[in-house]
């Protein structure tokens, strides 16, 4: 959204294929273009964070593979979700292996 205010002069935004507004930029403030885009205020979205939620569930120290990846470190807590995620070649899959014994 950042790029979008430092480069664009104008924005139309399309919701289920139909015209919210077109605005120049200037006019207006990313809140307000999230929320035409969504049709709603994006307020309470994602609640704060809570710290540690739960306790430990797993966790992971100096993993690493020979030729895939090296030092992966995290830890998961109770009511945490983990996503590994990253470019075809990454490692990404080789992690997920590994943490499961493959």
């Amino acid at each position: 959204m950042d790029e979008i205010f430092r480069i664009g002069d104008a924005a139309t935004v399309l919701r289920d294929g139909r015209h919210v507004r077109t605005i120049a930029l200037r006019d207006t403030t990313p809140d307000r273009l999230i929320a035409d885009l969504l049709g709603r205020s994006l307020i309470g979205a994602f609640p704060p964070r809570e710290q540690h939620a739960g306790e430990v569930m797993l966790s992971v120290e100096h993993l690493s593979s020979e030729r895939a990846f090296e030092d992966v470190s995290f830890q998961l807590h109770a009511g945490e979700v983990l996503a590994l995620t990253g470019l075809a070649g990454s490692g990404k899959t080789e992690v997920g292996q590994a943490l499961f014994g493959a």
